[in-house]
Parts: C-alpha cells; sequence; structure tokens
C-alpha cells in the first residue's frame, strides 16, 4: 500500500489500494472499490470499473436439474450473517490500519 497516492475515484489520500485487476489506485470506500478477504489475511481489491467490466462478462447458467427451494427466512438469515462479517471485517481491517 502507497500511502501517497490518491484515489482515481474519489481523490481521498488514506486506506489507498491498487486495484488487483488493473492496478490503478483506488480506497476502500464502498463507492470506490469493491473488497474480498484474501488469502493469508490479505485483502483482494477490484475497481468499480473493473468491477463492471468483470460482470458485463458473466453469464448466468442454470441446471435446472439441481434446482431446489430454499426457506427464505433462512436465506435472510444467513444474508445478514454475511453482512455482518462483512462489516466486522471492514472494522477489524481499518482498526489494524
Amino acid at each position: 500500500m502507497e500511502t501517497s497516492n490518491i484515489c482515481r475515484q474519489c481523490d481521498e489520500r488514506d486506506g489507498v489500494w491498487e486495484c488487483c485487476s488493473c492496478e490503478k489506485i483506488v480506497c476502500d470506500k464502498e463507492n470506490c472499490s469493491l473488497t474480498f478477504p484474501h488469502y493469508n489475511d490479505t485483502l483482494h481489491v477490484v475497481c468499480l470499473n473493473c468491477k463492471e467490466m468483470i460482470e458485463s462478462k458473466l453469464r448466468l447458467v442454470v441446471d435446472i436439474d439441481k434446482l431446489r427451494l430454499v426457506d427464505v427466512d433462512k436465506l435472510k438469515l444467513l444474508k445478514q450473517k454475511i453482512q455482518n462479517i462483512q462489516k466486522r471485517s471492514r472494522k477489524i481491517y481499518n482498526y489494524i490500519n
């Protein structure tokens, strides 16, 4: 991480990272980049431009034989748990740095 660089999205100087795809500098705010926990306790950062480019290449493929019904309440609970984990990991990351 180079703190002397500036986010190309919002001109922020703190918490800047290099996009893992295009290698341009972005900060870790949600409106500038998408971050993922990565192996060896590292952070995988993708700028929003690369995120959109990657998403445009994705195609949905459905295997009808593997479809099954899911309990919506359990799915909502799982989504909430995932969001809580993401919030905690961001707080921990911000606390460490």
